[in-house]
């Protein structure tokens, strides 16, 4: 074999294991879209490795090929539904401060509708599973920190005191899944939302009334 007919079969080889790395991909990517919204639809309580995969109509082997194991999917699947917040947090992080009121309203609005009840619920769900294994559900403390700096991004605009930056930012998460909490917890009413995010707004009223007049050049 000359050096030129060794290249070109080193270079059909990369060619054909390129293209199976890209049907991999692929097929694992639609996998675990269909994975998260198994999970999303029957919630954490209810989900199973073998009842996602007949829910998927593939055989357990098949997830196996893709993702190794029962906790390898499920890490890939709370990943999928962080990266579900970035372009929100990066709405955040470019909004000016002027607009955070109506940005947080329609943020509110957006999650309390009945739709979102689902992600809503399996991130709380998320939640409690992190309470008894911190190390193995990190990803639910580094999500919610990803929208601690995106408040604080807003409020660093706004010239808000440099002490008291953090503080406020973890104020206004923590006020939100709280009330956020009640309303997946209540009738679902109209009411009941009614209340929550009046308490919300009142929060943000406070927030944005402690704004300078003047903003950081």
């Amino acid at each position: 074999m000359t050096e030129d007919q060794f290249k070109d079969e080193l270079q059909s080889a990369g060619s054909v294991a390129t293209k199976k790395s890209a049907h991999f991909n692929q097929a694992k990517s639609r996998l675990l879209e269909a994975a998260t919204e198994y999970l999303l639809s029957v919630g954490l309580a209810n989900w199973s490795y073998r009842g996602c995969s007949r829910a998927l109509g593939v055989s357990s082997n098949t997830l196996n090929y893709y993702f190794k194991s029962k906790d390898f999917l499920l890490a890939e699947i709370l990943e999928s539904m962080r990266r579900r917040d970035l372009p929100l947090l990066d709405t955040f992080k470019e909004v000016e401060t002027d607009q955070f009121m109506e940005l947080a309203l329609a943020f509110w609005d957006v999650m309390s509708d009945v739709k979102q009840f689902p992600l809503g619920m399996a991130q709380f769900e998320l939640y409690t599973l992190a309470m008894r294994d911190p190390d193995k559900y990190s990803t639910v403390m580094e999500s919610e920190q990803l929208w601690i700096d995106g408040i604080k991004s807003i409020l660093e605009k706004a010239n808000y005191p440099e002490d008291e930056l953090a503080s406020a930012s973890r104020l206004v998460i923590w006020t939100y899944r709280g009330l956020y909490l009640s309303l997946l917890a209540s009738d679902h009413t109209q009411a009941s939302n009614d209340r929550a995010r009046s308490a919300f707004k009142e929060l943000i009223r406070l927030l944005v009334a402690q704004f300078p007049k003047t903003k950081r050049a």
